[in-house]
């Protein structure tokens, strides 16, 4: 087959195979533009008697151990050049956006502490709407959900009763989400003052959100050393196998290993990548709930502002670094012993996922039933040593105590806050992806407007320059809220240490939590709590 250069398709692509040879092939002048089969000795024997030991006569390059044909991937190339081409025109609008996107995160942040009330109940109607309309539609028949998004549930194994369970169950669960939201009024106040004073504390504090740049940088030098590591560790007992054989199988890397120690080598290695990641999330979230802590407790001027004595500003991380170095200096011990309870828990899970495909693989239904079972338990103990080991960082940073206590104090206040402790997590989740929703669209929307009433000479689409802005405040907004969950767990437990050392004259709870603590700070006579109303309507 005859192909002009830079007139490759993908069909035409599709014609090629991948042979074995010993020189890279190069054209000769005067060559013609067809197949024709190569010189003796430079493919295996086998090669020769199909015909694939040929060559089209053109040039290939060496890299690494494969011989490329530059000329079969023009396509790419010039569509790759036309990409670089529209983003060397944007330069100017392009630069602008890390500006843009740090504004607009600032914005969110501000909007928050204003309107957390709107925050938490578009969260709650979410989830109260979505199992409801999820509900409606599997009561419809297969063909009106399959005309309404191309799905049928009769061909997903699932037949209508099975289906009608599914919805009931989900009304069920709006139902209990909207009665909870009724009687609960009291935590769903708590929450807003949480929101409140995260929002606070990030714009009073604005080096927090700095901080995940440098863990992140972290985690990806460790990871790099890791896997430097990794590759050396299993190539322990590696051999190489026959030629012949791993044409036949079609095993890419022609190699082999001459025992099983492969294995726990792997698990160990997975287990130290955990671990190693593990440490360092538990350092930066450490350093972010003592800068709450330091925050939270510390005076406030006669405006009702924060005396913060470090770490005011962007550029001055005096807090954020005493932070971190307090709790690498202090508590390393703490955080390896966390980190490594933590990481035991993903590799056991990851362990019984690789089980549990082996043994769906096999027709025993017993074997199959129980790897499943097994599965969720791990699951269910994973996350619950996780929920309990972040909350317990956070006590370890306000009470100043070892990990097996932190983590029996944390898990007590979650029994006794349970609403407060579960809500908290699922809204600072949900605000931190808003906001980088929000930050990302934005900003991507306002380079589109420029870029459409503004065009820059030397566009060709401006399709590039959006995805562009897009991923570069994505990646922004995500730093930027990165934080806010972490802080919010960390007000929560503030609040909770307020509640028991501050009386109502407190001068250092913030000024959006001073009405909840000293609310629950009030004690009659007997030295017991007044009793508080339990619903909005009652």
């Amino acid at each position: 087959m005859g192909v002009p250069t830079g007139s490759w398709t993908s069909t035409a692509r599709q014609s090629l195979k991948s042979v074995c040879t010993t020189t890279c092939p190069q054209s000769t002048s005067g060559g013609v533009s067809i197949p024709a089969k190569r010189a003796k000795g430079l493919c295996p024997a086998d090669m020769y008697d199909n015909g694939w030991c040929s060559w089209y006569n053109s040039n290939t390059t060496r890299i690494a151990d494969y011989c490329i044909d530059a000329t079969v991937f023009s396509t790419v190339k010039t569509t790759v050049m036309n990409c670089v081409a529209d983003l060397r025109a944007t330069w100017v609008e392009l630069s602008v956006v890390p500006i843009i996107a740090v504004v607009l995160g600032f914005v969110f942040l501000a909007f928050v502490h204003k309107c957390a009330a709107v925050v938490i109940w578009v969260f709650l109607l979410l989830v109260m709407i979505i199992p409801a309309a999820l509900g409606v539609w599997l009561l419809q028949s297969p063909k009106e959900q399959y005309q309404q998004i191309g799905f049928d549930l009769n061909k997903q194994g699932i037949d209508p009763v099975t289906a009608k369970y599914i919805s009931y169950g989900c009304f069920g669960f709006s139902g209990l989400v909207f009665l909870m939201s009724i009687c609960a009024c009291s935590t769903i106040s708590a929450l807003l003052t949480v929101l409140r004073a995260t929002s606070q504390f990030l714009l009073d504090v604005p080096s927090q959100l700095i901080q995940p740049i440098f863990f992140g940088v972290a985690q990806l030098c460790a990871m790099a050393m890791w896997l430097a590591c990794f590759i050396l560790v299993v190539s322990i007992g590696l051999s190489q196998d026959k030629q012949e054989h791993c044409l036949k199988v079609g095993n890419f890397y022609c190699v082999e290993w001459n025992s099983n120690n492969q294995t726990y080598v792997m698990i160990y290695c997975v287990l130290m990548l955990y671990w190693i990641t593990n440490y360092l999330h538990a350092i930066s979230h450490y350093g972010t709930a003592f800068a709450v802590y330091e925050w939270y407790f510390s005076e406030v001027d006669a405006k009702g502002h924060k005396k913060i004595e470090k770490g005011h500003t962007c550029c001055d991380f005096r807090l954020s670094i005493k932070s971190v170095c307090r709790g690498f200096i202090k508590h390393s011990g703490t955080f390896a012993f966390g980190a490594f309870v933590v990481s035991l828990a993903k590799t056991v899970y990851v362990c019984l996922l690789w089980a549990k495909r082996k043994e769906m693989a096999s027709a025993n239904p017993v074997t199959s039933a129980l790897a499943k079972a097994s599965t969720c338990v791990a699951k269910f103990v994973e996350k619950f040593i996780e929920f309990v080991s972040e909350n317990a960082y956070v006590e370890v940073a306000i009470r100043n105590m070892g990990f097996c206590e932190a983590a029996r104090k944390a898990l007590a206040l979650a029994v006794e806050n349970p609403l407060l402790f579960g809500l908290v997590n699922y809204v600072g989740t949900f605000v931190r992806m808003l906001g980088v929703f929000l930050v990302s669209s934005l900003t991507a929307a306002i380079i589109f407007g420029v870029l459409k009433w503004h065009p820059p000479s030397g566009l060709n689409s401006i399709i590039t320059p959006i995805a562009g802005a897009f991923i570069v405040a994505f990646v922004i907004a995500e730093v930027m809220m990165h934080p806010f969950s972490v802080a919010a767990r960390a007000a929560v437990h503030c609040y909770c240490f307020d509640k028991e050392i501050s009386a109502a004259d407190s001068l250092h709870t913030p000024k959006e939590m001073r009405s909840l603590v000293e609310e629950k700070s009030d004690e009659g006579g007997d030295g017991k709590e007044t009793p508080r109303k339990c619903c909005c309507c009652c």
